[in-house]
């Protein structure tokens, strides 16, 4: 898992979707990463996603994932550089946007297996 670098500001997409919103790094010396690629390393996109359940169950509690029904990488991710990750929760669906400044990064949804209740599990948000 990262370096978390900061606290979920519980903030929702604008909708009112609950949503959450946090910074966090990858490490450089995370194991995902040895070989990827030398000279120049740069994050896999499953180790981002990796993350983002991570912080998902860290704001609602486990979760389980049926599908990944959409997602899009915009920008290569260096290790151990800041970014923000934005969750916002809409039925079933976890919906995600990673950024560095104005950049995506990263973008999707998953498909959760059920629908968890923030406010049940009263973690991060």
């Amino acid at each position: 898992m990262s370096g978390l670098h900061g606290a979920g500001d519980g903030a929702g997409d604008g909708a009112g979707s609950p949503g959450f919103s946090v910074e966090f790094s990858i490490p450089a010396g995370h194991p995902a990463l040895a070989g990827h690629f030398p000279g120049d390393p740069v994050v896999p996109g499953v180790v981002i996603l990796e993350e983002l359940l991570a912080l998902a169950q860290g704001w609602l509690g486990p979760v389980m994932v049926h599908g990944l029904p959409q997602v899009k990488f915009g920008a290569r991710l260096p290790p151990g550089s800041p970014v923000r990750a934005h969750l916002s929760l809409d039925g079933s669906r976890l919906n995600f946007r990673v950024e560095a400044g104005e950049r995506m990064l990263a973008q999707g949804r998953f498909q959760l297996a059920a629908v968890p209740d923030p406010r049940a599990a009263g973690r991060m948000a």
